[in-house]
């Protein structure tokens, strides 16, 4: 495969409300971030801000500059709103008083 040749991947990024997932095909060689730019999801979710991101490949955490290869799933990770060690401590405290 010639560094010019095309792949397909996907990009998805899930809020509460909402999953978007967005196939398209790039150049092989493409880095994790300029998959994310070109599949338009930052423009969709300002939320999102391109230095800030959380992603992973089949969950499995990566970076920014990781490069993509055919049929990947580039995740957008959102942030945690509540952190689990607090989640476990509060349901302790819930079985105690049971």
């Amino acid at each position: 495969m010639a560094k010019n040749d095309m792949i397909i991947v996907e990009v998805a990024y899930v809020t509460s409300a909402q999953q978007c997932l967005v196939a398209l095909k790039v150049t092989q060689g493409c880095t994790i971030l300029e998959v994310i730019n070109q599949s338009g999801i930052l423009e969709n979710f300002p939320q999102l801000k391109q230095g800030c991101l959380q992603v992973g490949i089949f969950s499995k955490r990566c970076q920014l500059s990781d490069r993509v290869r055919a049929f990947d799933r580039i995740e957008i990770y959102r942030p945690l709103l509540i952190d689990p060690k607090e989640i476990r401590r509060k349901k302790a405290l819930q079985n105690q008083k049971i």
